[in-house]
């Protein structure tokens, strides 16, 4: 504070020269970290390389060379183990051999104060280490990697926003989910139904239409003219709607219900194969 008071007693000239000098030597010097936008779908994931708690460096582009890759941001050590990352983390463990099948790897970001991080990470795997091949754990100790995506969640006992991306092997994002709260996280089984369906809707452009799929960056008019975009497009709204009152298989479900209530069915009891006599 009394450097302020010193700056303002100066001649005004002489202050600001003062003042933008030492706004650059706090940006050059990483004491001023400006808050980037989150990327989103579409757009090309920041590379990044962080490292596990126990030190070895990993980076993203050398999961996505292999494939898909779930980036899963934890809360991290927000000054306690958070119980919805603990309960997420072993979901994805539960269902690491489904990953592998759909040959993602999926990336842990643990962020937090930088003091003890490493030591808090690995008191936070302890009952899931040692963690399968292809999940694995990195920490964020300067929020370095959370600013860069901006999701800092910056108030008293928090640390990142708890967020899901999918990324190709071209690094290009295809999927997202960002929680303003501890919970409502994605699950295994939702990353497993989107991978599912981005693997159907690549298979429909290569074979219906390759020239459309390659110029998704180039030219995207093309893509979304193409024949395949339509059925991508209805898969989606399943996905995310749910089939309702008038699909096809609410039909036929409502209808068979109605088939087996008119019927007779056998019972298998003591008595032997007995008939449930029609309600007609």
């Amino acid at each position: 504070m009394e450097r302020f008071l010193v700056i303002s007693h100066l001649e005004p000239n002489v202050s600001r020269k003062i003042t933008w000098t030492a706004l650059a030597v706090a940006i050059l010097s990483g004491h001023f970290t400006a808050l980037a936008e989150t990327p989103d779908v579409g757009q090309k994931a920041p590379v990044f390389s962080l490292s596990t708690p126990d030190g070895h460096s990993l980076s993203l582009s050398e999961f996505t060379e292999k494939g898909t890759v779930v980036l899963i941001v934890l809360r991290g050590y927000p000054g306690y183990q958070c119980p919805y990352c603990m309960r997420q983390v072993h979901d994805f463990v539960e269902n690491a051999d489904k990953f592998v099948a759909s040959k993602a790897t999926v990336l842990l970001v643990y962020p937090g104060p930088p003091a003890d991080l490493d030591q808090r990470a690995k008191e936070f795997l302890a009952k899931q280490n040692p963690l399968p091949e292809n999940i694995h754990l990195v920490t964020d100790p300067d929020y370095k990697f959370t600013n860069q995506y901006g999701l800092r969640w910056d108030a008293p006992r928090e640390t990142a926003y708890p967020s899901t991306f999918l990324i190709d092997r071209h690094g290009v994002i295809f999927f997202r989910k960002i929680s303003n709260g501890h919970g409502d996280r994605t699950t295994a089984e939702d990353i497993l139904a989107e991978l599912l369906l981005a693997g159907n809707m690549f298979v429909a452009y290569w074979t219906a239409d390759h020239e459309a799929l390659t110029s998704l960056f180039s030219d995207p008019g093309k893509f979304y003219v193409a024949d395949p975009y339509t059925f991508l497009f209805a898969s989606l709204m399943i996905l995310i709607f749910g089939a309702g009152l008038f699909s096809l298989d609410e039909v036929l479900t409502r209808k068979l219900k109605n088939k087996i209530e008119r019927s007779e069915l056998p019972i298998f009891g003591a008595g032997g194969d007995n008939r449930l006599r029609s309600r007609q």
